[in-house]
């Protein structure tokens, strides 16, 4: 019991010899709760350092904010991305540091969700927004928040994507997409056989041209 070799109860005066058992007992004890104490702190201390990295090699920004949104961790990564330290961001309201205030809403739209879902610690929510630096520059970006609950309270981990190339390959495919409707030039799709499957506005005369003949 506890790991250690138990008090023998010896002859004597048995109500002394009782109590010293007792007394040793309850050292035992204090001494397994106190290692016991000190381990837990160390593997603590360890997971906290462990986080810590993570959270410092992570290649997007992450926040973590209480359920308020204020700021209570702020990475590295974050701090090169939207130009604010550390130290001087902790505390603040999330939506009102990193987000354009047209998307504030939506940004307390989301937290509700976790209010609302029975099972918060496994429901992540994203959605899409437009961040601002501490410039004053703006671009889209894709936050998803996810609750961690802690022993004493619940906090949100909230994982900030800069989404500006990916916006940007959208808007191409789009204006590559518009390009044959809007083009005045004539632009025909074939098939292998060479049936038109395909022909912009601009074509049209030439297709009348072609039935005529």
């Amino acid at each position: 019991m506890l790991g250690r070799r138990q008090p023998v109860l010896e002859k004597g005066n048995q109500i002394y010899v009782l109590e010293d058992w007792i007394k040793q007992f309850i050292g035992n004890v204090l001494t397994a709760r106190e290692e016991m104490r000190r381990e837990h702190e160390t593997e603590l201390k360890q997971s906290e350092a462990i986080h810590q990295a993570i959270l410092e090699a992570a290649l997007d920004p992450i926040i973590t904010i209480d359920r308020k949104g204020k700021i209570i961790e702020f990475n590295s990564t974050a701090e090169k991305v939207f130009g604010y330290r550390r130290d001087d961001v902790i505390g603040i309201l999330f939506p009102s540091l990193i987000i354009r205030a047209e998307d504030n809403r939506q940004f307390l739209q989301m937290m509700k969700r976790f209010e609302s879902d029975a099972h918060s610690e496994d429901l992540e929510v994203r959605s899409e927004m437009v961040g601002l630096r501490g410039d004053g520059t703006q671009f889209p970006v894709e936050v998803a928040i996810k609750s961690i609950q802690l022993p004493l309270k619940e906090v949100f981990t909230a994982y900030v994507r800069d989404i500006s190339s990916r916006k940007r390959a959208e808007e191409m495919i789009t204006s590559l997409a518009k390009f044959p409707t809007e083009s005045p030039n004539p632009i025909l799709r074939v098939n292998r056989p060479g049936v038109i499957i395909y022909a912009n506005p601009a074509s049209a005369p030439l297709l009348s041209y072609w039935e005529d003949r």
